[in-house]
């Protein structure tokens, strides 16, 4: 517990400290950033601090001002009615904030007196629980000289209060005053709230979604008066409904393990997923209606014209349905990724996983137009562009009819948790209410060993954007693919030590990684236009990566595996999967395996190979000897298969299977044998795409990124968000 949660702008860092140094030295307890541990998520850290704090001080500054981070903050402390502001630069707030009068310490040396004085008496106020500092247009109350500073000690008391207050607030969705507008401003009155949902059903991000990917957990319909959500009750998923301006919440009939809703234009409707179907149900309830099989959506769309665009295939497949059912129609086969409609219905905006470039395609032809903007889950709402770019939400001016954008895109919102691909969990209503989940984006999440349904372990690095990853075959070094300003590069971590060094340079670096059987090499891939190509990394070597089997394929592969030995690859690409000899160069084809087969996992000893089919309409695991025989063995039972890999020693093949990995005892010599799939963990963690686990050379535990935020009692609103979003956006023209 603390008694003062401070919030400045990082550029003012060395500036602040003489302030910390005086309210720490008259014996308040003071949290700012510097005090962040390294490894924990940064966000989930100062949003702790936050809860804990009983006074906010806001630092404004030339740099504060313009800070959203800072905005973000503030925003809590005005909800909670525990704000002083502090002047360091002869600067104007931000007009959502310039009735709370600030004390002027512009060109301060430390002085305890005068406006300092007055700082220290609105933090008093706030303590003792006596009103607001600076809620008015009055200067903060005089100095009372008579009154002792309160000790770090004693603020627990007003914490526990806060606490209690809030807790009834969000068990009675409290709303209350977010900005408090100029008379003039052509702007509406915003407010921000927490609208909490029922105790025994709290909304669920993952949920009964297919491989463990987070869909939409929440939508709010174009009326703006009800929201939908993914819940958990008793283990069981399913949709639920309450009223914008109500406090029930009840489960909708026919919805047991639903996932990713959306609502018709009308809101009379709701779309939803079942396993493969795509359904829908009216909002006043009865009997569910299957709209048609689907496979693997991310989520849907639906037109004014009655039509719904849904993405299939984990998104390389884009195809439009009648609302009222039958035979879908392919519009797109590119790794699209998500979809939204724009005005007119004739044109839906995408983002093509491959380099995150939003582009909009036109139904009637097939044409895809980019837009010269990088991205992930485009949506178009009242003027505007929105989409995810590493964790946050931005938005740019858009005109749908010309597809014309404004220059720059604006972040208006860095609290926001987005899904691997860069799904964000928000809704927005017609009228611009507006519902988000805080958080930050889930490949951000902590690498921990597992085993069983236990967290053993959390490595302590420090939070990035990261994707697949692979140990080492003496588990010593952890190769990761990590994200940052747009850039895919190949990073490498000591798991003793936890020292980093990135391996890779230019961007477009991607997975499957390899490691060679002596671990001074490494395989990785570079998406390049004419095709993936494989490059070796040799560590501790300074000269150029080479390219690997490229005489062989001509580019275009992916190598998924290799031998013990380093004799034999495993290799794929869209047309099937391929074992290589390598001192022969010889090509092996596996009998039985096209496109709709990945991820060659090749036995340590060379003698048989394990993959992934999607060709009976669900992800399975499959077994061929080497040479092949052209006979198969399917590894797995369960749908949701995939991922497969060896043990070291080649007597088990894991799998994941949505938020379970699975073990399997494999016998190749003298004949194959496979026993039954168990359980060798089960949790939450992170599908991020390529290979999503690890499993320690000594079989004993497997590292996984643990998703440890899958639920939640509520979500923001912000009513008038359009508003605040062309404010933010016009800022930003000036």
């Amino acid at each position: 517990m603390t008694d003062i949660f401070l919030s400045y702008a990082s550029q003012d860092r060395e500036r602040v400290i003489p302030l910390v140094e005086a309210l720490e030295a008259d014996g308040y307890s003071v949290w700012w950033d510097r005090n962040i541990r390294p490894g924990p998520s940064f966000d989930r850290e100062i949003e702790t601090a936050l809860k804990e704090a009983s006074c906010m001080v806001v630092v404004w500054s030339q740099d504060s001002v313009e800070s959203e981070w800072v905005r973000n903050e503030v925003d809590d402390g005005v909800r909670r009615g525990i704000l002083v502001p502090v002047l360091i630069d002869d600067v104007l707030p931000p007009l959502a904030y310039r009735r709370r009068q600030s004390a002027n310490l512009v060109g301060w040396a430390g002085e305890r007196d005068g406006e300092y004085q007055q700082l220290l008496t609105g933090i008093r106020a706030i303590l003792d629980g006596s009103g607001e500092a600076g809620a008015g247009t009055s200067s903060l109350p005089s100095p009372l000289s008579t009154r002792q500073p309160r000790r770090a000690k004693s603020s627990r008391v007003g914490t526990m209060m806060a606490g209690s207050v809030v807790g009834a607030l969000l068990a009675t969705v409290a709303l209350t005053s977010y900005l408090n507008w100029d008379t003039r401003s052509p702007y509406h009155t915003s407010y921000h709230y927490d609208l909490a949902f029922a105790e025994h059903a709290p909304i669920a991000f993952v949920g009964a979604a297919s491989l463990g990917n987070g869909r939409m957990a929440f939508t709010i319909s174009p009326d703006g008066k009800r929201v939908v959500y993914v819940g958990l009750e008793d283990g069981l998923f399913r949709l639920y409904m309450r009223e914008l301006d109500g406090h029930e919440t009840r489960a909708l009939p026919g919805t047991e393990n639903a996932y990713g809703p959306f609502f018709s234009p009308n809101s009379r409707w709701i779309g939803f997923f079942v396993g493969n179907q795509m359904k829908k149900v009216r909002v006043e309830g009865g009997d569910p209606v299957t709209l048609a099989e689907v496979t693997y959506s991310t989520g849907a769309s639906w037109g004014t014209n009655n039509e719904i665009v849904v993405a299939t295939d984990e998104g390389d497949r884009l195809q439009s349905i009648s609302a009222q059912g039958g035979k879908a129609e392919i519009l797109l086969e590119k790794w699209a990724n998500f979809s939204d409609l724009l005005p007119g219905d004739s044109k839906v905006l995408v983002s093509l996983r491959s380099d995150l470039e939003i582009s909009v395609l036109d139904i009637a032809t097939g044409d895809l137009e980019t837009l010269s903007v990088r991205g992930s889950d485009p949506r178009y709402e009242n003027g505007f562009l929105f989409f995810t770019r590493e964790g946050s939400l931005y938005a740019m001016r858009f005109d749908p009819a010309n597809l014309e954008t404004g220059v720059t895109p604006v972040p208006v919102l860095t609290s926001l948790r987005v899904e691997v691909y860069g799904r964000g969990q928000w809704s927005v209503s017609a009228s611009g209410t507006l519902l988000y989940a805080s958080g930050f984006s889930v490949v951000q999440s902590p690498f921990q060993w597992v085993r069983g349904t236990t967290a053993t372990e959390q490595l302590e690095f420090s939070p990035r954007l990261r994707g697949s990853f692979e140990i080492s075959p003496d588990g010593r070094l952890l190769a990761v693919v990590e994200r940052s300003a747009g850039d895919d590069e190949i990073w490498l971590y000591d798991l003793l030590t936890g020292q980093s060094r990135k391996l890779t340079i230019g961007g477009n670096n991607d997975q499957p990684l390899v490691w060679m059987p002596n671990g001074n090499s490494i395989i990785y891939h570079k998406a390049l236009p004419s095709g993936d190509v494989a490059y070796l990394h040799e560590l501790d070597v300074s000269r150029a990566d080479e390219p690997v089997l490229s005489e062989v394929y001509g580019g275009d592969l992916r190598i998924s595996s290799v031998s013990s030995d380093g004799r034999y690859y495993g290799a794929y690409n869209k047309k099937g999967l391929w074992v290589v000899d390598s001192e022969t160069n010889e090509k092996i084809d596996l009998p039985g395996t096209d496109s709709d087969s990945w991820g060659t996992a090749i036995a340590p000893n060379g003698r048989a190979v394990v993959y992934t089919s999607s060709e009976s309409g669900t992800y399975q695991n499959f077994l061929q000897p080497l040479p092949p025989t052209g006979q198969r063995y399917q590894i797995s039972r369960a749908g949701d298969a995939e991922e497969p890999r060896w043990s070291s020693d080649g007597t088990m093949v894991y799998y994941r299977s949505g938020r379970r990995i699975m073990a399997v005892a494999v016998t190749i010599s003298p004949e194959i044998s496979i026993g039954a799939p168990e359980v060798f963990f089960e949790g939450e963690f992170v599908n991020v795409g390529g290979r999503s686990y690890d499993i320690d050379h000594k079989g004993q535990k497997a590292l996984v990124l643990r998703d440890v935020s899958t639920s939640s009692s509520s979500v923001r609103v912000i009513t008038n968000w359009f508003d605040i979003v062309e404010r933010m956006v016009a800022e930003s023209e000036r």
